[in-house]
């Protein structure tokens, strides 16, 4: 294996788990906003909670996501992992990884505004879903088997 594929998939790890990071903290500090709206806290805390979102998204997850696909799509050229065919688990995992980041942005905004449209509990259960696609990706690209990945998942359910 060549430095620079040692190098790539090292810095491909490093800004995935930062994306990660930073999807957790979000849903978690948006937890705390609907509570704090909910049990009609002072307006202070829920300033605070728009704001800390807000630069999460900017600063984190933004930066986390563009190194991860730059990376990956690198990594993916170089190693020919197109052709493979679980590599296509792989890209469909991060596909719903991507949407779910997107329902995250648009929740947080909405929220922001003061607009509560979900509930606590709701988002403590979707707070899981990155969780579950990291293992079902993991394990794909671990064992290159496009089976194992969705059934590492199921076993978690």
């Amino acid at each position: 294996m060549t430095m620079l594929l040692l190098a790539l998939r090292s810095l491909h790890l490093i800004v995935v788990v930062s994306w990660f990071s930073g999807l957790f903290f979000l849903v978690r500090m948006m937890i705390y906003q609907v509570d704090a709206i909910r049990e009609g806290r002072h307006s202070d805390v829920i300033e605070l909670m728009r704001l800390a979102q807000k630069r999460v998204r900017r600063i984190i997850i933004i930066p986390g996501m563009i190194g991860t696909l730059g990376f990956g799509t690198w990594l993916m050229v170089l190693t020919g992992a197109l052709m493979q065919p679980w590599f296509h688990v792989k890209a469909l995992l991060v596909l719903v990884l991507l949407a779910y980041q997107a329902w995250c942005w648009r929740l947080s905004v909405r929220l922001g505004t003061g607009d509560v449209i979900v509930s606590s509990r709701l988002l403590r259960l979707m707070n899981e879903v990155p969780f579950f696609l990291l293992v079902g990706i993991v394990f794909t690209v671990l064992f290159k088997s496009p089976i194992l990945g969705i059934r590492a998942m199921a076993s978690l359910l």
